[in-house]
Protein backbone atom coordinates (compact mmCIF):
# COMPACT_ATOMS: atom_id res chain seq x y z
CA UNK A 1 0.00 0.00 0.00
CA UNK A 2 1.36 3.35 -1.05
CA UNK A 3 -1.56 5.82 -1.04
CA UNK A 4 -3.40 4.74 2.12
CA UNK A 5 -0.53 5.70 4.50
CA UNK A 6 -0.59 9.24 3.08
CA UNK A 7 -4.36 9.34 3.57
CA UNK A 8 -3.76 8.25 7.16
CA UNK A 9 -1.19 10.98 7.71
CA UNK A 10 -3.55 13.57 6.23
CA UNK A 11 -6.35 12.32 8.49
CA UNK A 12 -4.15 12.65 11.57
CA UNK A 13 -3.14 16.17 10.52
CA UNK A 14 -6.74 17.25 9.91
CA UNK A 15 -7.86 15.67 13.16
CA UNK A 16 -5.14 17.38 15.16
CA UNK A 17 -5.94 20.73 13.52
CA UNK A 18 -9.64 20.34 14.24
CA UNK A 19 -8.95 19.37 17.86
CA UNK A 20 -6.63 22.35 18.31
CA UNK A 21 -9.20 24.78 16.89
CA UNK A 22 -11.95 23.23 19.02
CA UNK A 23 -9.87 23.64 22.17
CA UNK A 24 -8.94 27.22 21.25
CA UNK A 25 -12.59 28.07 20.57
CA UNK A 26 -13.60 26.52 23.86
CA UNK A 27 -10.97 28.48 25.79
CA UNK A 28 -12.04 31.69 24.08
CA UNK A 29 -15.67 31.01 24.97
CA UNK A 30 -14.71 30.31 28.60
CA UNK A 31 -12.80 33.59 28.78
CA UNK A 32 -15.88 35.36 27.42
CA UNK A 33 -18.00 33.78 30.17
CA UNK A 34 -15.52 34.94 32.79
CA UNK A 35 -15.57 38.43 31.31
CA UNK A 36 -19.37 38.62 31.36
CA UNK A 37 -19.89 36.91 34.73
CA UNK A 38 -16.91 37.88 36.87
CA UNK A 39 -18.76 37.69 40.21
CA UNK A 40 -20.09 34.21 39.50
CA UNK A 41 -16.71 33.07 38.14
CA UNK A 42 -14.99 34.21 41.33
CA UNK A 43 -17.49 32.32 43.48
CA UNK A 44 -17.03 29.17 41.39
CA UNK A 45 -13.24 29.38 41.69
CA UNK A 46 -13.46 29.92 45.45
CA UNK A 47 -15.76 26.92 45.93
CA UNK A 48 -13.51 24.89 43.65
CA UNK A 49 -10.46 25.63 45.79
CA UNK A 50 -12.34 24.71 48.98
CA UNK A 51 -13.51 21.47 47.37
CA UNK A 52 -10.04 20.46 46.22
CA UNK A 53 -8.57 21.19 49.65
CA UNK A 54 -11.26 18.96 51.19
CA UNK A 55 -10.45 16.18 48.69
CA UNK A 56 -6.77 16.51 49.49
CA UNK A 57 -7.46 16.17 53.23
CA UNK A 58 -9.59 13.07 52.64
CA UNK A 59 -6.90 11.51 50.46
CA UNK A 60 -4.30 12.10 53.16
CA UNK A 61 -6.46 10.73 56.00
CA UNK A 62 -8.28 7.87 54.30
CA UNK A 63 -5.98 6.79 51.45
CA UNK A 64 -2.76 7.67 53.31
CA UNK A 65 -1.36 10.02 50.68
CA UNK A 66 2.08 11.46 51.62
CA UNK A 67 1.64 14.08 54.33
CA UNK A 68 4.25 16.52 53.03
CA UNK A 69 2.95 16.41 49.45
CA UNK A 70 -0.61 16.81 50.68
CA UNK A 71 0.38 19.84 52.75
CA UNK A 72 2.18 21.26 49.70
CA UNK A 73 -0.95 20.86 47.59
CA UNK A 74 -3.18 22.45 50.25
CA UNK A 75 -0.76 25.34 50.70
CA UNK A 76 -0.52 25.80 46.93
CA UNK A 77 -4.28 26.18 46.64
CA UNK A 78 -4.20 28.72 49.45
CA UNK A 79 -1.72 30.70 47.36
CA UNK A 80 -3.92 30.29 44.27
CA UNK A 81 -6.79 31.76 46.27
CA UNK A 82 -4.67 34.87 46.77
CA UNK A 83 -5.06 35.63 43.06
CA UNK A 84 -8.78 36.14 43.65
CA UNK A 85 -8.18 39.34 45.64
CA UNK A 86 -8.73 41.52 42.57
CA UNK A 87 -10.22 38.93 40.25
CA UNK A 88 -10.26 38.94 37.26
CA UNK A 89 -7.47 41.53 37.25
CA UNK A 90 -4.13 39.72 37.48
CA UNK A 91 -0.77 41.47 37.37
CA UNK A 92 1.90 39.28 35.81
CA UNK A 93 4.46 40.90 38.11
CA UNK A 94 2.44 40.21 41.27
CA UNK A 95 4.53 38.04 43.66
CA UNK A 96 1.45 35.91 44.39
CA UNK A 97 0.98 35.21 40.69
CA UNK A 98 4.67 34.38 40.20
CA UNK A 99 4.63 32.09 43.24
CA UNK A 100 1.51 30.39 41.88
CA UNK A 101 3.28 29.63 38.60
CA UNK A 102 6.23 28.12 40.49
CA UNK A 103 3.92 26.01 42.65
CA UNK A 104 2.07 24.62 39.63
CA UNK A 105 5.33 23.32 38.17
CA UNK A 106 6.53 22.03 41.54
CA UNK A 107 3.26 20.20 42.26
CA UNK A 108 3.23 18.61 38.85
CA UNK A 109 6.83 17.37 39.18
CA UNK A 110 6.54 16.03 42.74
CA UNK A 111 3.19 14.30 42.25
CA UNK A 112 4.35 12.81 38.95
CA UNK A 113 7.44 11.45 40.67
CA UNK A 114 5.28 10.07 43.49
CA UNK A 115 2.93 8.15 41.19
CA UNK A 116 5.75 6.92 38.94
CA UNK A 117 7.71 5.46 41.86
CA UNK A 118 6.95 1.74 42.41
CA UNK A 119 5.42 0.92 45.81
CA UNK A 120 7.62 -0.67 48.45
CA UNK A 121 7.87 -4.44 48.27
CA UNK A 122 5.65 -6.41 50.65
CA UNK A 123 6.19 -9.96 51.95
CA UNK A 124 2.56 -10.74 51.26
CA UNK A 125 3.06 -10.24 47.55
CA UNK A 126 4.25 -12.95 45.26
CA UNK A 127 7.72 -12.35 43.91
CA UNK A 128 6.74 -12.42 40.26
CA UNK A 129 3.40 -10.62 40.51
CA UNK A 130 2.75 -7.44 38.51
CA UNK A 131 2.47 -4.33 40.70
CA UNK A 132 -0.65 -3.21 38.81
CA UNK A 133 -2.49 -6.39 39.84
CA UNK A 134 -2.89 -5.07 43.39
CA UNK A 135 -5.83 -2.85 44.37
CA UNK A 136 -3.65 -0.39 46.34
CA UNK A 137 -1.83 0.68 43.17
CA UNK A 138 -3.83 3.46 41.43
CA UNK A 139 -4.89 2.91 37.83
CA UNK A 140 -4.02 5.25 34.99
CA UNK A 141 -7.57 6.67 35.08
CA UNK A 142 -7.29 7.45 38.79
CA UNK A 143 -3.88 9.11 38.41
CA UNK A 144 -5.02 11.16 35.41
CA UNK A 145 -8.16 12.22 37.27
CA UNK A 146 -6.13 13.27 40.29
CA UNK A 147 -3.83 15.42 38.14
CA UNK A 148 -6.76 16.91 36.25
CA UNK A 149 -8.73 17.86 39.38
CA UNK A 150 -6.24 18.35 42.20
CA UNK A 151 -3.17 19.62 40.33
CA UNK A 152 -4.23 21.35 37.09
CA UNK A 153 -7.88 22.43 37.40
CA UNK A 154 -7.54 25.63 39.46
CA UNK A 155 -4.35 26.87 37.69
CA UNK A 156 -6.02 26.21 34.35
CA UNK A 157 -9.10 28.18 35.40
CA UNK A 158 -6.86 31.04 36.52
CA UNK A 159 -5.06 30.94 33.17
CA UNK A 160 -8.36 31.22 31.27
CA UNK A 161 -9.28 34.29 33.32
CA UNK A 162 -6.09 36.09 32.22
CA UNK A 163 -7.53 36.93 28.80
CA UNK A 164 -10.63 38.38 30.45
CA UNK A 165 -8.68 40.49 32.93
CA UNK A 166 -7.74 43.26 30.56
CA UNK A 167 -11.26 43.31 29.09
CA UNK A 168 -12.88 44.22 32.40
CA UNK A 169 -13.65 47.86 32.97
CA UNK A 170 -11.97 49.24 36.10
CA UNK A 171 -14.43 50.58 38.65
CA UNK A 172 -14.18 53.98 40.28
CA UNK A 173 -11.29 54.11 42.71
CA UNK A 174 -9.92 50.77 41.57
CA UNK A 175 -6.31 51.51 42.43
CA UNK A 176 -5.00 48.00 41.83
CA UNK A 177 -6.58 47.69 38.43
CA UNK A 178 -5.71 51.12 37.15
CA UNK A 179 -2.78 52.40 39.14
CA UNK A 180 -4.84 55.44 40.09
CA UNK A 181 -5.37 56.16 43.76
CA UNK A 182 -8.85 56.90 45.04
CA UNK A 183 -7.62 60.15 46.49
CA UNK A 184 -6.29 61.61 43.24
CA UNK A 185 -8.03 64.61 41.76
CA UNK A 186 -9.99 63.80 38.66
CA UNK A 187 -9.24 66.43 36.04
CA UNK A 188 -11.80 65.39 33.50
CA UNK A 189 -14.21 62.86 32.16
CA UNK A 190 -14.13 60.58 29.15
CA UNK A 191 -17.39 59.25 27.80
CA UNK A 192 -17.09 56.22 25.57
CA UNK A 193 -19.89 55.67 23.10
CA UNK A 194 -18.71 52.24 22.02
CA UNK A 195 -20.50 48.95 22.47
CA UNK A 196 -19.12 47.15 19.43
CA UNK A 197 -16.60 44.33 19.11
CA UNK A 198 -14.32 44.69 16.22
CA UNK A 199 -12.89 42.24 13.70
CA UNK A 200 -12.18 38.50 13.97
CA UNK A 201 -8.78 37.99 12.37
CA UNK A 202 -6.76 38.85 15.42
CA UNK A 203 -9.49 41.14 16.72
CA UNK A 204 -12.61 40.79 18.75
CA UNK A 205 -15.67 40.47 16.56
CA UNK A 206 -17.00 43.56 14.83
CA UNK A 207 -20.26 44.85 16.31
CA UNK A 208 -21.73 47.52 14.05
CA UNK A 209 -24.39 48.60 16.61
CA UNK A 210 -25.51 44.95 16.95
CA UNK A 211 -23.26 43.06 19.37
CA UNK A 212 -20.89 43.87 22.20
CA UNK A 213 -20.92 45.28 25.72
CA UNK A 214 -19.67 48.24 27.72
CA UNK A 215 -16.56 46.28 28.68
CA UNK A 216 -15.19 46.15 25.13
CA UNK A 217 -13.03 49.25 25.62
CA UNK A 218 -11.42 48.04 28.84
CA UNK A 219 -7.91 48.19 27.37
CA UNK A 220 -8.33 51.83 26.42
CA UNK A 221 -10.03 52.56 29.75
CA UNK A 222 -7.00 51.33 31.70
CA UNK A 223 -4.70 53.62 29.71
CA UNK A 224 -7.01 56.64 30.06
CA UNK A 225 -7.42 56.22 33.83
CA UNK A 226 -3.68 55.83 34.23
CA UNK A 227 -3.54 59.43 32.97
CA UNK A 228 -5.78 60.52 35.85
CA UNK A 229 -9.10 60.91 34.06
CA UNK A 230 -12.49 59.36 34.73
CA UNK A 231 -13.70 56.86 32.13
CA UNK A 232 -17.40 56.12 31.60
CA UNK A 233 -18.53 53.38 29.20
CA UNK A 234 -22.11 53.26 27.95
CA UNK A 235 -23.86 49.92 27.52
CA UNK A 236 -26.32 51.18 24.93
CA UNK A 237 -29.11 49.00 23.58
CA UNK A 238 -28.31 47.05 20.43
CA UNK A 239 -29.93 46.39 17.06
CA UNK A 240 -31.90 44.71 15.63
CA UNK A 241 -34.07 44.68 18.77
CA UNK A 242 -33.32 48.39 19.23
CA UNK A 243 -32.58 49.98 15.84
CA UNK A 244 -31.64 53.59 15.07
CA UNK A 245 -32.01 56.02 16.82
CA UNK A 246 -32.03 54.06 20.11
CA UNK A 247 -28.24 53.98 20.50
CA UNK A 248 -28.05 57.75 19.92
CA UNK A 249 -30.74 58.43 22.51
CA UNK A 250 -29.08 56.12 25.02
CA UNK A 251 -25.87 58.07 24.54
CA UNK A 252 -27.66 61.36 25.16
CA UNK A 253 -29.25 59.80 28.23
CA UNK A 254 -25.82 58.85 29.55
CA UNK A 255 -24.43 62.37 29.13
CA UNK A 256 -27.47 63.88 30.83
CA UNK A 257 -26.94 61.50 33.71
CA UNK A 258 -23.29 62.47 34.01
CA UNK A 259 -24.18 66.15 34.01
CA UNK A 260 -26.89 65.75 36.65
CA UNK A 261 -24.73 63.51 38.89
CA UNK A 262 -21.31 65.06 38.23
CA UNK A 263 -20.58 65.91 41.86
CA UNK A 264 -21.67 62.49 43.05
CA UNK A 265 -19.48 60.77 40.43
CA UNK A 266 -16.49 63.01 41.05
CA UNK A 267 -16.20 64.37 37.53
CA UNK A 268 -15.93 67.82 36.02
CA UNK A 269 -18.89 68.32 33.64
CA UNK A 270 -17.06 71.21 32.01
CA UNK A 271 -14.20 68.96 30.96
CA UNK A 272 -15.69 66.03 29.04
CA UNK A 273 -14.61 64.23 25.88
CA UNK A 274 -16.80 61.90 23.84
CA UNK A 275 -14.86 58.91 22.50
CA UNK A 276 -15.80 55.89 20.40
CA UNK A 277 -14.50 53.08 18.22
CA UNK A 278 -16.08 52.07 14.88
CA UNK A 279 -19.84 52.23 15.49
CA UNK A 280 -19.00 54.09 18.70
CA UNK A 281 -17.06 56.57 16.57
CA UNK A 282 -20.31 57.32 14.79
CA UNK A 283 -22.05 57.86 18.13
CA UNK A 284 -19.21 60.09 19.30
CA UNK A 285 -20.48 62.62 16.73
CA UNK A 286 -24.19 61.86 16.56
CA UNK A 287 -24.75 61.97 20.34
CA UNK A 288 -23.45 65.56 20.80
CA UNK A 289 -25.45 66.61 17.73
CA UNK A 290 -28.64 65.11 19.17
CA UNK A 291 -27.92 66.60 22.59
CA UNK A 292 -27.48 70.08 21.10
CA UNK A 293 -30.69 69.73 19.11
CA UNK A 294 -32.64 68.65 22.18
CA UNK A 295 -31.34 71.45 24.41
CA UNK A 296 -32.06 74.03 21.71
CA UNK A 297 -35.74 73.11 21.53
CA UNK A 298 -38.15 75.08 23.72
CA UNK A 299 -39.79 72.46 25.92
CA UNK A 300 -40.58 71.70 29.51
CA UNK A 301 -40.28 68.16 30.74
CA UNK A 302 -40.43 66.67 27.24
CA UNK A 303 -38.72 63.46 26.17
CA UNK A 304 -36.58 62.97 23.12
CA UNK A 305 -38.47 62.11 19.98
CA UNK A 306 -38.55 58.54 18.76
CA UNK A 307 -39.81 55.16 19.98
CA UNK A 308 -37.14 54.88 22.69
CA UNK A 309 -37.33 57.99 24.81
CA UNK A 310 -34.83 59.31 27.29
CA UNK A 311 -35.36 58.77 31.00
CA UNK A 312 -34.12 62.25 31.88
CA UNK A 313 -36.63 65.08 31.59
CA UNK A 314 -34.60 67.99 32.95
CA UNK A 315 -32.85 69.90 30.20
CA UNK A 316 -29.48 71.20 31.43
CA UNK A 317 -28.36 74.70 30.56
CA UNK A 318 -25.44 75.01 28.17
CA UNK A 319 -23.48 76.70 30.94
CA UNK A 320 -23.74 73.59 33.17
CA UNK A 321 -21.47 71.40 31.02
CA UNK A 322 -18.91 71.49 28.25
CA UNK A 323 -17.98 68.66 25.90
CA UNK A 324 -14.48 69.73 25.01
CA UNK A 325 -13.77 67.32 22.18
CA UNK A 326 -14.81 64.33 20.12
CA UNK A 327 -12.33 61.50 19.61
CA UNK A 328 -13.26 58.85 17.04
CA UNK A 329 -11.35 55.72 15.99
CA UNK A 330 -11.98 54.29 12.50
CA UNK A 331 -15.55 55.69 12.64
CA UNK A 332 -18.46 54.93 10.33
CA UNK A 333 -19.63 58.40 9.34
CA UNK A 334 -21.68 58.36 6.14
CA UNK A 335 -24.44 55.82 5.51
CA UNK A 336 -25.59 57.75 2.42
CA UNK A 337 -22.70 56.13 0.53
CA UNK A 338 -23.37 52.46 -0.40
CA UNK A 339 -21.24 49.97 1.48
CA UNK A 340 -19.72 48.61 -1.76
CA UNK A 341 -18.52 52.09 -2.72
CA UNK A 342 -17.00 52.63 0.71
CA UNK A 343 -15.17 49.30 0.58
CA UNK A 344 -13.82 50.04 -2.89
CA UNK A 345 -11.74 52.90 -1.45
CA UNK A 346 -9.68 50.49 0.65
CA UNK A 347 -6.20 50.00 -0.89
CA UNK A 348 -6.06 46.54 0.70
CA UNK A 349 -9.28 44.72 -0.14
CA UNK A 350 -8.01 41.59 1.61
CA UNK A 351 -8.18 43.52 4.91
CA UNK A 352 -11.85 44.36 4.56
CA UNK A 353 -14.55 42.80 6.71
CA UNK A 354 -16.76 40.18 5.01
CA UNK A 355 -19.78 41.50 3.13
CA UNK A 356 -22.09 39.20 5.06
CA UNK A 357 -21.13 40.97 8.30
CA UNK A 358 -21.24 44.56 7.11
CA UNK A 359 -24.54 44.03 5.27
CA UNK A 360 -26.00 42.42 8.39
CA UNK A 361 -24.91 45.34 10.56
CA UNK A 362 -26.30 47.97 8.18
CA UNK A 363 -29.63 46.18 7.71
CA UNK A 364 -30.08 45.53 11.43
CA UNK A 365 -29.38 49.09 12.54
CA UNK A 366 -31.15 51.30 10.02
CA UNK A 367 -33.30 51.44 6.91
CA UNK A 368 -32.35 53.01 3.58
CA UNK A 369 -34.73 55.93 4.14
CA UNK A 370 -32.93 56.95 7.32
CA UNK A 371 -29.42 57.12 5.86
CA UNK A 372 -29.54 60.90 5.38
CA UNK A 373 -30.25 61.67 9.03
CA UNK A 374 -27.43 63.73 10.60
CA UNK A 375 -27.68 61.46 13.64
CA UNK A 376 -26.88 58.46 11.46
CA UNK A 377 -24.55 60.09 8.90
CA UNK A 378 -22.82 62.96 10.71
CA UNK A 379 -20.43 63.43 7.77
CA UNK A 380 -23.45 64.39 5.65
CA UNK A 381 -24.95 66.73 8.26
CA UNK A 382 -25.64 70.37 7.29
CA UNK A 383 -22.92 72.86 8.11
CA UNK A 384 -24.94 74.65 10.79
CA UNK A 385 -25.18 71.39 12.75
CA UNK A 386 -21.48 70.65 12.40
CA UNK A 387 -20.71 74.08 13.85
CA UNK A 388 -22.42 72.95 17.06
CA UNK A 389 -19.94 70.10 17.56
CA UNK A 390 -17.26 70.41 20.27
CA UNK A 391 -14.33 72.69 19.47
CA UNK A 392 -11.74 69.92 19.06
CA UNK A 393 -12.16 66.93 16.75
CA UNK A 394 -9.65 64.06 16.89
CA UNK A 395 -9.85 61.40 14.17
CA UNK A 396 -7.89 58.12 14.03
CA UNK A 397 -8.81 56.34 10.75
CA UNK A 398 -6.98 53.17 9.67
CA UNK A 399 -5.07 53.07 6.39
CA UNK A 400 -6.46 49.66 5.38
CA UNK A 401 -10.11 50.46 6.02
CA UNK A 402 -12.96 51.26 3.67
CA UNK A 403 -14.13 53.92 6.15
CA UNK A 404 -10.91 55.95 5.95
CA UNK A 405 -11.93 57.87 2.82
CA UNK A 406 -15.12 59.24 4.39
CA UNK A 407 -13.16 60.22 7.50
CA UNK A 408 -10.78 62.24 5.33
CA UNK A 409 -13.67 63.95 3.51
CA UNK A 410 -15.29 64.73 6.84
CA UNK A 411 -12.02 66.21 8.07
CA UNK A 412 -11.89 68.46 4.98
CA UNK A 413 -15.48 69.63 5.59
CA UNK A 414 -14.77 70.47 9.21
CA UNK A 415 -11.65 72.41 8.29
CA UNK A 416 -13.26 74.42 5.47
CA UNK A 417 -16.82 74.89 6.74
CA UNK A 418 -16.29 75.28 10.49
CA UNK A 419 -13.76 76.77 12.89
CA UNK A 420 -13.08 73.44 14.61
CA UNK A 421 -9.57 72.37 15.52
CA UNK A 422 -9.17 69.05 13.69
CA UNK A 423 -6.41 66.61 14.60
CA UNK A 424 -6.25 63.89 11.99
CA UNK A 425 -3.88 60.94 12.21
CA UNK A 426 -4.08 57.96 9.86
CA UNK A 427 -2.86 54.78 11.56
CA UNK A 428 -0.50 53.27 8.94
CA UNK A 429 -0.83 49.67 7.76
CA UNK A 430 -3.73 49.07 10.14
CA UNK A 431 -7.03 47.38 9.42
CA UNK A 432 -10.41 48.15 10.96
CA UNK A 433 -10.26 47.07 14.60
CA UNK A 434 -6.48 46.70 14.67
CA UNK A 435 -6.48 47.20 18.45
CA UNK A 436 -8.90 44.42 19.41
CA UNK A 437 -6.73 41.27 19.57
CA UNK A 438 -8.06 39.11 22.47
CA UNK A 439 -4.79 37.25 23.14
CA UNK A 440 -3.30 38.61 26.43
CA UNK A 441 0.18 37.40 25.43
CA UNK A 442 0.11 39.17 22.05
CA UNK A 443 2.04 42.43 22.20
CA UNK A 444 0.26 45.01 20.07
CA UNK A 445 2.88 47.76 19.91
CA UNK A 446 0.85 49.85 17.48
CA UNK A 447 -2.15 49.80 19.82
CA UNK A 448 0.01 50.83 22.77
CA UNK A 449 1.59 53.66 20.78
CA UNK A 450 -1.67 55.18 19.57
CA UNK A 451 -3.49 54.71 22.87
CA UNK A 452 -0.66 56.62 24.56
CA UNK A 453 -0.78 59.31 21.87
CA UNK A 454 -4.55 59.62 22.30
CA UNK A 455 -4.18 60.02 26.06
CA UNK A 456 -1.62 62.78 25.53
CA UNK A 457 -4.19 64.46 23.29
CA UNK A 458 -6.79 64.10 26.05
CA UNK A 459 -4.45 65.54 28.67
CA UNK A 460 -3.71 68.54 26.44
CA UNK A 461 -7.44 69.07 25.86
CA UNK A 462 -8.26 68.80 29.55
CA UNK A 463 -5.43 71.16 30.50
CA UNK A 464 -6.40 73.87 27.99
CA UNK A 465 -8.97 76.39 29.15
Amino acid sequence: MYILPFVGYAGVLFGFTFLTLAIASGLYYLSELVEEHTVLAKKVLSRLIYGIVAIQVLLAVVDHFPSLLSLLSIGSHAVYAGNLRHFPIVKLTDPVFILSCVLVILNHYLWFRHFSTPPAASSSRSQGANRYDYPDVPSFTEVASYFGICVWLVPFAMFVSLSAGENILPSMGSEYATGVSKQKDRIGGSFDGNADRTGKKGAKGLGGFTIGSAADDARFAHVVIAHDAVFVSVDYRLAPEHPFPTAVEDGVDAILYLIQHAEELGINPHNMVVNGFSAGGNLAFSVPLKLNDWIARPHTGLNLEGPHKTKHHVSPSRASFNIRAVMAWYPSLDFTVPRAVRKATNPRQDKELPDVLTNLFDTAYCSTGESGSPYLSPAAAPTHLLKALPDVIVLYPCQWDGLAAEAEKFKDRLEHETDKMVRYRVIPEARHGFDRAPNPFYSNAKRATYYQLACEELRAIFASQ
